[in-house]
């Protein structure tokens, strides 16, 4: 399958913007990355705590969507991403936890709710202890 012309690396995005200081980049760039078998899966947002970087796209979120829930997915967006910087994982245990995976669907990200269920939650203060 060839490159496409209109997506961007969201893995070339974290290397090219890595530093010494947490960084979030916010783009409205279709964003992509390789997921198994697939060169170009599209995501909402990719997250590194090796490269202390977070990227956000703006491009799916923005579908369909009033300014107010363009702000909710971003919300819930930039904090699982953080979550990722923090060293958590994709939450199996509850479908509205923020770090469940997304699945490349938008309508994941709107029935999440704007928290990290018990499990995440005790992981985080984990890491942060």
């Amino acid at each position: 399958m060839a490159k496409s012309k209109e997506r961007y690396s969201a893995d070339s995005i974290l290397k090219k913007f890595s530093n010494n200081n947490v960084t979030l980049v916010l783009t409205e760039k279709d964003i992509v990355t390789k997921k198994d078998d697939i060169d170009e899966y599209g995501v909402f947002g990719l997250g590194s705590s090796y490269f202390k970087t977070t990227v956000i796209s703006l491009f799916r979120l923005k579908r369909n969507a009033s300014p107010q829930l363009l702000k909710e997915r971003l919300q819930k967006v930039c904090i699982h991403e953080i979550g990722h910087y923090l060293g958590l994982s994709h939450c199996t245990k509850n479908s509205k936890c923020l770090m469940s995976a997304g699945h490349g669907t938008i309508k994941q990200v709107d029935q999440e709710e704007l928290i990290f269920c018990e499990n995440c939650k005790k992981l985080a203060d984990a890491y942060n202890n």
